[in-house]
């Protein structure tokens, strides 16, 4: 099978808008969006700038007659399925990765989300990912929240994830002590000739 481009990949997002709505096609203003956080923008207002200073490049690459304002991009990506585009990342970076590239499994607090601050409730949004040590690339993610499950249960399951697409075959895995739980034994499959 053949590594998907990125656009192939996005277009499996799917689009929040109604069909009427739909003045630029979704995998497009997504790549627009992830190619101007690559480059340190991240606002809607900063996206939109970004893809103006890039107008001609953009426009021929996509296709547009036009590019989006910020609004535009605020419309679409707060109403967009973070998961789904986790997953549609993750699909194309898997296919692009090193064979046999090392991978660091590790969750990270997401800046400026913690909620409840000063009570047994605190809540913050988090992201557990799978990095690769050379690529520099994030192979696969998974956003979640502190309230809701833990860090522990979130790399398991994408442990799990990944070791199930065939992911792992072949592969160093690294973890934080915070993974060495008691009577927790990881469940990947044996790597071929060992026992």
């Amino acid at each position: 099978m053949s590594s998907p481009s990125l656009l192939e990949a996005l277009a499996t997002v799917p689009d929040p808008r109604r069909a009427q709505g739909r003045r630029f096609p979704l995998p497009a203003l997504l790549a627009t969006a992830l190619l101007a956080a690559l480059c340190g923008h991240h606002s809607y207002r900063a996206i939109a700038r970004f893809a103006h200073a890039h107008d001609a490049l953009l426009r021929r690459a996509f296709a547009l007659t036009r590019l989006p304002s910020h609004v535009t991009f605020r419309a679409v990506l707060a109403r967009l399925d973070p998961s789904a585009l986790a997953q549609a990342l993750t699909r194309y970076v898997i296919h692009h990765a090193p064979p046999g590239e090392p991978l660091a499994l590790d969750g990270k607090a997401i800046r400026a989300t913690m909620r409840d601050f000063a009570s047994n409730k605190q809540d913050f949004a988090a992201i557990a990912s799978a990095f690769g040590h050379h690529c520099g690339a994030v192979v696969a993610c998974v956003p979640y929240h502190n309230a809701e499950t833990s860090e522990i249960e979130v790399v398991r399951a994408l442990i799990d994830t990944l070791d199930a697409q065939g992911v792992l075959d072949g592969r160093t895995v690294t973890l934080d002590a915070l993974h060495t739980q008691k009577k927790q034994p990881l469940r990947l499959s044996p790597v071929a000739g060992t026992t």
